[in-house]
């Protein structure tokens, strides 16, 4: 069987499989990402409408915003999770980057809108909220680098840009270390992107490989089969002419009168018997590799087994000067007698 080999040209993914890997990573958690940027928003609009100052008008449009985006995805997944094809040529950049830009821009407009750095409950809660969202943007889309870009991009810049406006120290150190966690979450980010694509090479390399082994396990079995069936025939054409010599052996056997002739007749007949006897046990071999060969165990005791064969073999051993012997046993055995005479 001839070795295969996958070039890593061909285990490379295609795009069309790219792609379909992003749309059932991405719409396939359309439905979980809504529900928590649901509940994480409901929880810091109670959080502020309680504990924060802040103005009412623009928490409740905050709510708004975030529960559309929330609705907008619950109807993506719904619509689309099981029917890829209808949006495959817009989704990634129509709707994927787009809805990732407007879902970090949503927070980081309620942190430039709520932060109250005199307020240190708001601040930590407001904070830590920012640091999640662009945390869990890296890990749940890391197939794709532009969402992951796009994300945390526009939850950050903004963020940046309004922390270095304000006039208090404390948000441009806030500002710096923003700057410094955006590229940490953008280092890991890529090095999760690059772990998946490494992942899904490495699957798409498997599939192959496991195709082309099916397809060369048929070539195989066909290959086998048309052994099979050749020597099938080949051996019923060659009988025909073995069974006329022995026919003609039979018959010359009863018309000769010397003894010389009627053992050179005889060592005839016995040649012909062998070379049909090594006919059967080739297509028997053949049958055996092809898993269709029939066996028809029975009780045999290898005694008789072993002095049969004695009988036929020890003239020719006696020929050539060979010495068999035999254990003359009582054991018994559950097989099929005539294959197991045939491999001995």
């Amino acid at each position: 069987m001839p070795h295969i080999k996958v070039k890593q040209s061909e285990a490379a993914l295609s795009p069309e499989v790219l792609l379909y890997e992003k749309m059932h990573s991405s719409i396939g958690n359309y439905l979980q990402v809504a529900a928590v940027v649901f509940g994480t928003t409901l929880m810091i609009y109670f959080a502020l409408l309680i504990f924060g100052d802040v103005n009412l008008s623009y928490l409740n449009g905050w709510l708004v915003f975030q529960c559309g985006l929330c609705c907008l995805w619950g109807a993506l997944y719904y619509r689309y999770h099981n029917n890829y094809d209808a949006i495959k040529n817009i989704w990634e950049w129509w709707i994927e980057v787009p809805l990732s830009i407007v879902c970090g821009l949503g927070w980081s407009a309620m942190w430039i809108l709520f932060i109250d750095i005199n307020d240190v409950l708001n601040a930590l809660l407001l904070n830590a909220t920012i640091i999640a969202v662009t945390m869990t943007v890296s890990v749940t889309t890391p197939l794709h680098k532009a969402a992951i870009i796009a994300t945390t991009a526009s939850v950050m810049v903004p963020t940046i840009f309004s922390a270095l406006l304000r006039e208090e120290p404390v948000y441009h150190w806030m500002a710096l270390a923003a700057a410094i966690f955006s590229l940490a979450v953008y280092s890991f980010g890529m090095t999760m992107h690059k772990l998946y694509m490494n992942t899904l090479e490495q699957r798409e390399a498997n599939a192959q490989l496991l195709q082309a082994l099916r397809i060369e396990k048929l070539q195989v079995e066909k290959v086998s089969a048309e052994k099979t069936r050749f020597l099938a025939v080949a051996s019923h054409d060659l009988r025909q002419p073995l069974q006329a010599m022995r026919l003609f052996t039979s018959v010359l056997e009863s018309m000769v009168t010397v003894d010389e002739e009627k053992a050179i007749v005889k060592k005839i007949g016995a040649a012909s018997a062998d070379l049909s006897g090594l006919l059967d046990d080739l297509l028997d071999i053949s049958k055996f590799d092809a898993g269709i060969v029939e066996t028809y165990p029975e009780p045999v005791y290898l005694g008789s087994l072993f002095s049969g064969l004695y009988e036929q073999l020890s003239d020719l051993a006696n020929e050539r000067q060979i010495t068999i012997r035999y254990v003359n046993t009582e054991q018994q055995l559950f097989i099929d007698g005539s294959a197991l005479e045939r491999v001995l």
